[in-house]
């Protein structure tokens, strides 16, 4: 939450745009109307969101871009995240940017949530079972 607080308060003053904040604090029966003023706002607009509460139920059409501080364990959760913004009625390109610097823990989040991806892959598409389990032992090696 403090990572999403200093962005909101970087953003509210390098921006010339309205600031709308997304988070679990917000009831749940006041989200929608926090996304529909921040998609009715003529012009250029930023809505910061924690990805518990965004990542479900709210369709953010609106969005041009997408950019990530940090993500979930669940490779899934990030997933319906960025698909909020690819629903019906999107009518432009979304950009998706991910920030993430070496040597931090959201570098080693993203290391886990490939691993994670690959396997996830591997055991519904199908394949060796070989693959997988050296894919667990090299991870297992890594860490």
């Amino acid at each position: 939450r403090g990572v999403l607080d200093a962005y909101v308060k970087r953003a509210q003053a390098t921006y010339k745009a309205p600031v709308f904040e997304l988070t679990g604090e917000v009831p749940i029966p006041q989200r929608q109307e926090i996304v529909r003023a921040w998609s009715d706002t003529k012009g250029p607009a930023v809505i910061a969101c924690m990805l518990q509460v965004a990542g479900v139920g709210l369709n953010m059409v609106a969005a041009s871009q997408l950019q990530f501080i940090d993500k979930l364990f669940v490779p899934g959760l990030n997933q319906q995240a960025v698909d909020r913004a690819h629903r019906i009625g999107q009518t432009r390109p979304v950009q998706v940017f991910e920030y993430i610097a070496r040597d931090t823990i959201e570098k080693r989040i993203e290391d886990i949530l490939k691993s994670k991806k690959k396997l996830s892959r591997e055991i519904i598409e199908g394949g060796d079972d070989a693959g997988w389990k050296r894919m667990l032992v090299e991870e297992a090696m890594s860490s």
